[in-house]
């Protein structure tokens, strides 16, 4: 349905921030397997075209993972999305998201609950504002939806040169980009490149809400 809209918007002429084939292409988490090849740390990750209790419990043991994380390659607010372990059963509701679209599987990453996952915004191409998501106590999840708290940060030199080695990536039409980042053993590691998403982190960051506005009005008369 999503990516139909987009197309009707395309196909109407509409003047679109971030263009369409942008947008499409941010859609599916495939992409990250894209940044990885092209030499961005993401966490180590499996690609799932078979998603059961089985495939899971081979790609845990083959890797010597005693957890990890079940993502929908497509899905948002970590919709379908369950930490496994050794004899993990899921039913086949819980299983439903990540049977439509493909999943990924993908070694917890402890520093994520530890520390949190940082994200960086940037509008017209430059760093704007972070913050810093934490999940709950017991849960990894960091997003406010499960619980998780957000407030603001300012990322270490270490991520803000890792997130402007990932912007590299991103076309120069986008007007705005989020790169969230854990700070791992191995160093910044990407969990995602968001080019659709509609939290930038305004209500905690108000001043950066004029100078988005002014960058779309300079776009629009130019």
């Amino acid at each position: 349905m999503f990516r139909t809209w987009l197309q009707a918007l395309e196909d109407s002429g509409r003047q679109m921030f971030n263009p369409p084939s942008v947008a499409r292409g941010n859609v599916d988490k495939i992409y990250l397997k894209d940044l990885d090849t092209a030499g961005i740390a993401i966490p180590r990750t499996r690609w799932l075209d078979r998603i059961d209790a089985g495939s899971i419990e081979c790609v845990l043991e083959e890797e010597s993972w005693t957890s990890a994380v079940l993502k929908p390659r497509i899905a948002a607010t970590a919709y379908g999305t369950f930490l496994v372990e050794r004899g993990t059963s899921l039913s086949d509701d819980e299983l439903l998201p990540a049977r439509a679209s493909g999943a990924m599987l993908q070694e917890l990453i402890p520093e994520v609950v530890e520390r949190g996952e940082t994200s960086l915004v940037f509008l017209g191409g430059v760093f704007s504002h972070a913050v810093v998501k934490r999940a709950k106590r017991g849960d990894f999840r960091v997003q406010k939806d499960f619980g998780g708290n957000v407030e603001v940060a300012v990322p270490s030199r270490a991520v803000l040169s890792f997130a402007n080695d990932v912007m590299t990536r991103v076309p120069s039409t986008c007007i705005y980009a989020r790169v969230d980042v854990v700070e791992s053993g191995r160093g910044p590691i990407l969990m995602e490149l968001e080019l659709i998403e509609p939290e930038l982190y305004f209500l905690i960051v108000p001043e950066a809400a004029p100078h988005f506005a002014g960058l779309i009005i300079d776009r629009l008369q130019s």
